[in-house]
This record gives structure tokens, C-alpha cells and sequence, in this order.
């Protein structure tokens, strides 16, 4: 046995369920100390590792060897008290297996019975698996199973079921090899006495007592189906089925009710996806899980087949890649000598990749176009479902500028939140006008409020500034607005708004403001991650041809131009045209971008691809280096080129190694 206990949920025989208190009160029991109060023949007690149903489990050592060892003693009398018996015949009989824990000596006649059991000192596989929530590396979990499946085909093979498979009863020796204790719970092949085990470990119809006598008795199945879970922890630090709720939902009920849900539980959800896993692996698990003990893969030797032949492949694997280099080196190498075709495989090529380049560049776009149109969606449909509130009506209405500020002050404050939780950019502002226009309410508040902002596009919707001054008529519907310059920051926004509207009459508008240097911000790191990396993004509003972000356009650049100068910032209007054409490209292998004027860096030619941002007549930009896109064609010119010669002279050496190792791999 080990030091480490095992507190684990369990139902063996009269032993109730633990809940979480009292496995971790189990669990301290293995640092208790203090003098034995029993006396064993030939050993000295040294400390209590552990306490059951039954008796307890002493780290002892012998008095002539000074060898430790484990010793189980049943201080509790019990009508089963064949119990004793069960478990020495079991762990008798596999006493020669390497993968179960060894019998030293058993004390029928003592007073309390006892049999004595070698000391493994590496713990459990409960302690190594909760080292880490993720579970143990994949061929740390395999190697570990395969030694606990060897264990058990060895007792299978015996007649012996264990029927309460688990991490805490699985040891490990010294050399980190698993071995198999505690088999109190143990049946004989040939007996129909049911057994349970723990809890997410169970096959269901071993907790199922409702269960037809078949699948209720005993079976090899069962150790299967634990064996599938215990794989599964190991392989993802939980076995399958356990969450959070179903430990509540369980440990809520009585025992009888806890079995009966709990077999309901594993039989009503889906099996656990294993993505992660490659394909052999994740087959082994999925048989060994099945809840349907007729469609559960049928023994251990056959769990422990398939996991020897994956074994023998991933051996081989080696080889297997081998063989496929070793034919595409020598098409290169043949590939090299065809001088004349290197110039027309290189410009093929280079067309290729472009546009793969340009395809994932227009996937991109959509992403950003389709991104920011749900982002601008919902900020206007929040704003929509604000403008009819009832207190806002009624403080336009009054006039009442104070509860006008105090609405728009918790709604900015709420928006900012889930903004903020989301990783959207956040608003710039809120406000709110009259009808004629003038600004009644603003967060934060600024000394725009008071002044008349009828001319602005955001206001009357007519898609153009007006003079100051002016009074058109407001907006009928909700809609985005030109960009403008923000008299309180002096930065470039765009505005949301919504005409707040009583017994069809504007009494006024509500709307929020975003900065143009925020509304890439949150897709860069989306966009430019993996092989994305590398891309630039931008906006620009067809309307009037002006570009609203660009990554030239932060805050500290644009904060230093003028209106006029950042009207300047447009498209090509040849590019504008076509993008507002009833059918409008998508992509470009020549795109200039129009910001170069303004920093060298943004020179030369670059790849690019558009997408329409819903109704707004907005588009969206991905562009990247065209000469970044095809640096790789242009390495490989320089191999073709470089590297032929000594490609057609290695051949021969090659082709000698390729047939070695094939010749290999049809020996082993």
C-alpha cells in the first residue's frame, strides 16, 4: 500500500457516500501519527494511512527485516465479515501479477484480523492526476492505463472482477509502475452477489438496482466501463459526467435515489468529446464508456490489444513518415534538373499563393465587416429600446434636465460595463437633445451641453453637415452618422441615434458616440493572430468616401489635423466607384493604400480585400504586403537554383536509405 488515502466518493458496501468535507477529512488521515492502540506479531505500527468501513491501514515495519510495509486491520466486527476472507483470496491468487499489490502475510487468529501487504511508495494515481487540472500528457496517461489494464486482464483471467476501479486504488511502485489494491469490493466470475462502486466510475447498471438481474450481476463489463473513466481522467484531469451540478444534484439525495440518478445521469448525457486525442485513443475510450453494457467494448484483453497495437504504431511512425519524405525528395530532386520548367513552376506558383492570400484576406474582411456590423446592431438596438422608456419621454417632455442626466449617466455606466466584459470598444459618449436639437444631457458631461447640434448629420440624417446654425428637420428612423470632429475631445467619432418619439411627435434624441481610432482596435489581435499575422485593417464610409480607421490613424496622429486634412483621407475614387458598384470586387493584387502620402511606411503594393459592413456604406479593408505574400516563392527560386546540384547528387544516397528503412518496417 501507499501513504496516500483515498477519499474519493464512494458507495463499498455499508459505507455511505462521501461529500466533499468528508473526503477531505479522509484525506488527513494519512498525515495522523501517534501511537498504534493494536499490537501486530513481528511489526511496529509507525502511523495510520488511512480508515474505512471496515478497519484501518497502518504503515508498519518489520521488526526483523526493517522493511515497510502496509498492514490492514479489521477493527470494526460486521455481519460481513467474510469480507477479510474475499480480499486475501483475491489479492493470493494474483500475487504473482507485477500490476497488483503483493500479499505478505495474513492474521487469521489475531484479534483484529489482519493481512499485511508490501509498501508502494509512489502514491496514487489520484495524486498524480490531481498535479494538474488538465490531466497527465497523453502518453504518461496511456503508459499508466496499460499497466492498470495489464492488471486487470491478469485478474479477469483469475475469474476476479475488482468492481471499484478507481484513481485511489491504483498505486504506484517505485519505478512508477500501477498496481491494483483494494479489492474489498471484489466478486468471483461465477458469483451473482451485486457490488457497488464509486461514484463516476460505475458503469450504470451497476448503480442501477432497478436493473434487470442479467445486467445487475457482475460482469467484466463493469471494470471495463471504470477502467474507460479512469483512462478518461487520467487523459483529462475528470472522469466523464462529473461537473460541478451533478455533484450537487447527487450528494442532495439519498443513497438509494443517488444510484438510481446516477445511472440516469451517465445514461442520458452524450459520451465526452475527445478532440484532442488521436483517433485509436479516442475509439478505446468511447468503447469503454458506452453506457449500453452490450455495446461496450467486451473485455480488458481487448481494451488492452487495441492500446499494445497503438503502441506498435505510433513505434513504427517513424518509418511510415519516412516514407513519405523519402518519395517527395526525390520528386524534388527530379523536379531540380527540369531547369526550363523552374521559371513557369515559380510564376504558378507565386499565382497560387496570391490567391490564397487574397482568399483568406477576403475571409477576413467578411469577419471584420460582419464583426462590426453586429457590434454597431447592437449598440443601435439597445439605443432603440431606450428611446421608448417611458422616463426618458416624459424628462423631454418636463424638461427636466436633471433626470435627463441621470438616465443617461446609469445607461452610459451600464453600457461601459458590458462593453468592457465583452472586449468591445467602448462608447465615447452619450447624449441627449431636444427636438430643435440642442443638447440637454451628455456622460461624461461636457460644455457641448447647451449648444445647438441640428446641423449635424447624426441629427437630420440627410447625409451631409450643414452649416451651424441651421434647422432641419430630425431623423425619422435610427441610423448611423457621418463621422465629425467632437467639440468636447477634438477627436473624430461617428454617432448611433435614435428620435425619441411621443403620440407621433419627436420630443427628442438619444444617441452614443464612437471614436474611429477605437473601432479596430478589438479585431486586430482577432484578425492578426496565427497565420494572420502581418494584416493591417481599415474603414471607410462609401457615403462620402471618407476612411474612418486606418492603423496610421491613432489617436495622437489624427488629434494633430485639421477637418480639411482629415477629409483629405479617402479612397482612390476610381476604388470608391467600383466598391459602390451595384456588383463591387472583393479583392485586389495591386491595391496602393491611400495613406502612403502620409507615412512612407503604408508605400508600395499590397494585397487587399473589401467587404460591405451591412447598410451602413461602410466597407471593410484587410490588405498586407504583396512582397511579404510571396517571399516564399521567392526562397524557393533560390533553391531551385542553389540547392539542384547537390539534391541530384544526395539522390542516389537517399533512395539507399529510403529502401532500408522499408525493409525495416516489413520486419517489425
Amino acid at each position: 500500500m501507499s501513504d496516500a488515502t483515498a477519499p474519493a466518493e464512494s458507495v463499498c458496501g455499508d459505507t455511505a457516500v462521501q461529500d466533499a468535507a468528508a473526503a477531505e477529512a479522509s484525506r488527513k488521515l494519512s498525515e495522523t501519527g501517534g501511537p498504534a492502540a493494536y499490537r501486530v506479531p513481528g511489526l511496529t505500527l509507525l502511523r495510520k494511512l488511512g480508515e474505512g468501513a471496515f478497519g484501518e491501514v497502518w504503515l508498519a515495519e518489520q521488526t526483523n527485516t526493517g522493511k515497510r510495509v502496509a498492514v490492514k486491520l479489521y477493527t470494526r466486527r460486521s455481519p460481513d465479515w467474510p469480507l477479510l476472507a474475499r480480499e486475501v483470496e483475491k489479492l493470493a491468487t494474483l500475487d504473482a501479477s507485477r500490476n497488483v499489490v503483493n500479499l505478505l502475510e495474513v492474521g487469521w487468529d489475531h484479534d483484529p484480523p489482519y493481512f499485511v501487504m508490501e509498501h508502494l511508495t509512489g502514491g496514487s494515481l489520484r495524486d498524480r492526476v490531481e498535479t494538474t487540472e488538465a490531466g497527465l500528457p497523453t502518453e504518461e496517461a496511456v503508459r499508466l492505463a496499460t499497466g492498470v489494464a495489464r492488471g486487470l486482464v491478469r485478474a479477469h483471467g483469475a475469474g476476479i472482477l475488482h468492481c471499484d476501479l478507481k484513481p485511489d486504488n491504483v498505486l504506484l511502485d517505485s519505478d512508477g509502475e500501477p498496481r491494483l489494491v483494494d479489492f474489498g469490493q471484489s466478486r468471483l466470475a461465477t458469483e451473482r452477489d451485486p457490488s457497488l462502486g464509486t461514484l463516476f466510475y460505475m458503469a450504470p447498471e451497476q448503480a442501477d438496482a432497478a436493473a434487470s438481474p442479467e445486467s445487475n450481476t457482475p460482469n467484466v463489463r463493469w471494470d471495463v466501463y471504470a477502467f474507460g473513466a479512469l483512462l478518461h481522467q487520467l487523459l483529462t484531469g475528470s472522469p466523464p459526467h462529473r461537473t460541478a451540478e451533478a455533484d450537487a444534484t447527487l450528494s442532495a439525495l439519498p443513497l438509494d435515489d443517488r444510484l438510481g440518478k446516477y445511472a440516469e445521469l451517465v445514461r442520458r448525457r452524450p459520451l465526452p468529446e475527445l478532440r484532442q486525442l488521436d483517433k485509436p485513443l479516442t475509439s478505446l475510450v468511447r468503447g469503454c464508456l458506452q453506457a449500453d453494457a452490450a455495446g461496450r467494448t467486451p473485455n480488458m484483453q481487448v481494451v488492452l490489444d487495441g492500446l499494445n497495437r497503438r503502441a506498435a504504431a505510433r513505434s513504427r511512425r517513424p518509418y511510415v513518415i519516412a516514407g513519405f519524405l523519402l518519395p517527395l525528395l526525390f520528386a524534388l530532386a527530379l523536379a531540380a534538373t527540369a531547369w526550363r520548367a523552374v521559371p513557369a513552376a515559380v510564376e504558378t506558383t507565386e499565382e497560387s499563393l496570391i490567391a490564397q492570400k487574397l482568399s483568406g484576406d477576403a475571409m477576413s474582411a467578411k469577419l471584420l465587416a460582419v464583426g462590426v456590423e453586429r457590434d454597431l446592431d447592437a449598440r443601435l438596438t439597445r439605443l432603440s429600446e431606450l428611446a421608448t422608456s417611458e422616463s426618458l419621454v416624459e424628462a423631454l417632455r418636463s424638461g427636466d434636465d436633471g433626470a435627463l442626466q441621470d438616465l443617461v449617466n446609469g445607461w452610459s455606466e451600464r453600457a461601459e460595463s458590458r462593453l468592457e466584459d465583452n472586449r468591445r470598444a467602448p462608447d465615447a459618449s452619450w447624449f441627449v437633445t431636444d427636438a430643435a436639437g440642442t443638447q440637454v444631457a451628455r456622460s461624461p458631461i461636457s460644455t457641448t451641453i447647451g449648444g445647438n447640434f441640428a446641423y449635424r448629420d447624426y441629427y437630420h440624417g440627410q447625409g451631409r453637415e450643414l452649416e451651424p446654425g441651421a434647422s432641419p428637420p430630425m431623423r425619422e428612423a435610427a441610423g448611423l452618422s457621418l463621422p465629425f470632429r467632437s467639440r468636447a475631445s477634438g477627436q473624430f467619432m461617428v454617432a448611433l441615434s435614435v428620435p425619441v418619439v411621443a403620440d407621433g411627435e419627436p420630443v427628442g434624441l438619444l444617441a452614443r458616440t464612437l471614436r474611429l481610432t477605437d473601432l479596430l482596435s478589438e479585431w486586430e489581435t482577432r484578425i492578426n493572430s496565427g497565420e494572420g499575422s502581418g494584416r493591417l485593417l481599415a474603414l471607410a464610409d462609401l457615403r462620402d468616401n471618407q476612411i474612418l480607421d486606418h492603423a496610421w490613424m491613432t489617436a495622437e496622429n489624427v488629434s494633430g489635423l485639421s477637418d480639411a486634412d482629415v477629409r483629405s483621407l479617402r479612397l482612390p475614387a476610381e476604388l470608391r466607384d467600383a466598391l459602390a458598384s451595384p456588383e463591387p470586387p472583393d479583392r485586389s493584387a495591386g491595391y496602393a493604400d491611400p495613406l502612403a502620402s502620409r507615412d512612407g511606411a503604408f508605400a508600395g503594393s499590397w494585397l487587399a480585400a473589401f467587404a460591405p459592413v451591412g447598410e451602413t456604406g461602410w466597407v471593410a479593408v484587410v490588405q498586407e504586403r504583396r512582397d511579404g505574400a510571396v517571399a516564399p516563392v521567392e526562397r524557393l527560386r533560390g533553391l531551385f537554383v542553389n540547392w539542384g546540384a547537390l539534391l541530384a547528387a544526395v539522390f542516389g544516397g537517399l533512395l539507399l536509405v529510403f529502401w532500408y528503412l522499408l525493409a525495416r518496417l516489413r520486419r517489425a
